[in-house]
Order: C-alpha cells, then sequence, then structure tokens
C-alpha cells in the first residue's frame, strides 16, 4: 500500500502532508468523529474540541445573529479593519450607511441569507479614496465581486459575450423546434 493513502481499505483518498504520518483520512482515523449538529455529518479533526464544525459552532450562530440584528453595525467594523489592513482612509459613521431594499447595480432584492449572492455588501466607489462618507454605496455581494474581479472593459466583453450566447441559444432552439415539427 502506498503511503500517500489512507490506510483504511475501502477509502480512496489520498493523504496531505500532516496526515501522511497518522496514516488514515480525517474519516478513518482513531479518534474520528462528526459534528454534534445531528443533520451536518461534517468530520472533525483531532485539534477540534468542542464537537462542532464551524457552520455549527455555538459562537459563530450568535455572531451571525449579531450581523443580522444589526448590519450597519457589522459593515462599519469589518470596513474599519479592512481600512487599517491596508491603510486607506475611514471616516465613515453608521448614518453615512443607507441599506436600500434592492441592489442598486443588479435590481436585485438584498437578503441577509448566510453566505447569499443577494447579501448587503459594503462597496466603495472609488476604492484609493477609502472609506469616507460619499464614497460608501451598500450594494449585493454578487455585484460587489464583479466590480471587484473585472474591469469596466471585462465586464462590457463579458456582456458581449453573453447577449451573443443567448441570441445564438434562441436561434438554436427555433431550430430543433422547427426540425422537431418537421419530422
Amino acid at each position: 500500500m502506498r503511503a500517500d493513502r489512507c490506510h483504511d481499505l475501502e477509502c480512496p483518498k489520498r493523504l496531505g502532508p500532516a496526515r501522511i504520518k497518522i496514516g488514515f483520512c480525517i474519516e478513518h482515523g482513531p479518534n474520528a468523529r462528526q459534528c454534534k449538529q445531528p443533520e451536518c455529518g461534517t468530520w472533525l479533526s483531532q485539534l477540534n474540541r468542542d464537537g462542532f464544525c464551524n457552520t455549527h459552532r455555538p459562537k459563530a450562530a450568535q455572531a451571525r445573529a449579531r450581523q443580522k440584528a444589526n448590519p450597519v453595525r457589522t459593515m462599519l467594523v469589518y470596513a474599519r479593519y479592512r481600512a487599517k489592513q491596508r491603510g486607506i482612509p475611514f471616516s465613515i459613521t453608521p448614518e453615512d450607511i443607507t441599506i436600500p431594499a434592492r441592489c442598486p447595480i443588479l435590481g436585485t432584492p438584498l437578503d441577509f441569507s448566510d453566505g447569499s449572492r443577494t447579501e448587503p455588501s459594503l462597496d466603495r466607489r472609488i476604492p484609493e479614496l477609502g472609506y469616507i462618507p460619499g464614497n460608501v454605496w451598500v450594494i449585493s455581494t454578487l455585484a460587489n465581486s464583479m466590480k471587484w474581479n473585472a474591469s469596466a472593459e471585462d465586464l462590457l466583453a463579458f456582456s458581449r459575450y453573453w447577449v451573443s450566447q443567448e441570441a445564438m441559444a434562441e436561434q438554436w432552439t427555433r431550430f430543433i423546434r422547427e426540425q422537431e415539427q418537421g419530422s
């Protein structure tokens, strides 16, 4: 048996450098256990002390509840932290943050679900100016990530391509329907 594979004969998993010494994957090790949350089933590392995965850890749940209860405060705290890390100006107050019902860019309703693409996200209109009054607004996480990861030219090229693909898909659909009706 190769050393980089789990010693459980039924397990096809390869082992990373930290687990080769143990000889088993996280699910088949001597101290293997799952999250205490009944419907979860996530396997925990040996270092996990409380028996919960990151999603079901009580402290994490409390933090998520605080974030939902006061999202403006949460946005301020994280923005202040990011500004300090990046060395950019920070002078906004809670009055500078207004959470709209819909994303101003995509028009989708803003939703406070965990990990949702429509979750509200604090954005700097001109990133170099930092978090100053008049330079921040709340948009959806999806719109923010699109804006953050792509230039205006990239977004325009993507939009042109996507629209042309949609038109192509419509033409193919029409063609297939005509072929089915003709036969």
